[in-house]
């Protein structure tokens, strides 16, 4: 496994990855993957408002909840307790990759100012999720209010060791990516009131609410097919405007009444399998070798974490003892920083 790990993290590795997202951006841009809808259906009639949170707020779910059984208790107590310094060690490590841990749901999550949000959103970062070892369902949703191109995109999947849920908020930036249009990332003041839960095999496995523009929630260790996943996702606009906007892009590439509806300003879609055409680069071949992969690794944390319930012991035994499942385990969630720096160099952002 470590000569897996070394490959992954070799500079042949990312020519090649850098290669196959080029490639199949330019496949996808040529083959019409994703058109910039302009939504035509009539506006949904709205209900009775619903009050916005307060931003800090708790993960309380806002709408309608479907009856479930109760989700597994397993690992619920882990946590980072521990010796300050080291508490404050990790913490530091995880903000500097852009996440947060939440002991009572055992879940790391994305800060609002993660590096991630100067890169925005492209094409080519989907093409590139599954050649970087994440294998995860994506649905954009682009849509017009006032005059202006936005999009929201709902992801969920296998992001390497991590079972994980996305939920991002975009404005078009005017720019191009190779030909591709180049999202940039809401500011503070644009941020959604955004909840969201994600279910797998119909059993809720947490539950994040927030003011953001990038809602996320990533399990360690957890090993997930994306059609074993469900994500229930309520967005409250600032007005109805936006929110009709919003569900008529939705209607537009296939979502129902019963999958996508609307309550005052507050918008509710479920999102289980796609309706968009999913990343060219995400071949069932590839599929498979990278599932293998991300299911070795996640087994391999399950048999080291063993009855620990602490998250400092645990990253700090995988660091000293399991070097390539702690580099794994620290690359939480969506980790494009080499794609990143790529993009950054092109004449189309600049």
């Amino acid at each position: 496994m470590g000569g897996l790990i070394y490959l992954i993290g070799s500079p042949l590795f990312w020519g090649l990855f850098i290669l196959a997202a080029i490639i199949g951006a330019i496949l996808s841009k040529i083959f019409g993957r994703r058109p910039i809808l302009k939504p035509t259906r009539p506006p949904v009639a709205p209900g009775p408002p619903i009050a916005p949170i307060a931003p800090p707020s708790p993960p309380v779910y806002p709408g309608p909840m479907p009856e479930y059984p109760p989700a597994s208790k397993k690992n619920d107590s882990l946590d980072l307790s521990g010796p300050s310094s080291d508490e404050d060690e990790i913490r530091q490590l995880l903000s500097d990759f852009g996440y947060g841990f939440d002991p009572s749901q055992n879940v790391f999550f994305s800060l609002v100012n993660a590096w991630q949000r100067r890169y925005g959103y492209c094409l080519l970062y989907d093409e590139g999720t599954a050649p970087s070892g994440m294998i995860i369902d994506s649905e954009p949703i682009y849509f017009n209010y006032r005059g202006e191109q936005f999009m929201i995109e709902l992801w969920k999947g296998q992001y390497g060791m991590t079972t994980g849920c996305e939920v991002g908020f975009y404005r078009d930036s005017g720019k191009a990516l190779l030909g591709a249009p180049w999202f940039q990332s809401v500011e503070d003041n644009e941020m959604l009131d955004i909840a969201a839960t994600l279910y797998r095999d119909g059993a809720p496995l947490f539950t994040r609410r927030e003011y953001q523009w990038w809602l996320t929630g990533f399990v360690l260790g957890m090993f997930s097919q994306p059609h074993q996943l469900a994500l229930l996702v309520t967005i409250v606009f600032p007005d109805c405007e936006m929110a009709c906007a919003f569900l008529k892009s939705a209607y537009m590439i296939g979502y129902t009444e019963q999958e996508a509806y609307i309550r005052g300003t507050a918008v509710t879609i479920w999102f289980t399998t796609p309706k968009t055409a999913q990343p060219s680069t995400r071949t069932k071949l590839l599929e498979d070798f990278t599932q293998a992969k991300n299911k070795l690794l996640c087994d391999t944390f399950t048999s080291m974490v063993g009855g620990d319930t602490n998250m400092y012991s645990i990253l700090a035994r995988a660091k000293e003892q399991y070097p390539d499942v702690y580099d794994s385990a620290m690359s939480i969630g969506r980790s494009l920083e080499p794609l990143s720096r790529f993009t950054s160099e092109l004449p189309g952002l600049s």
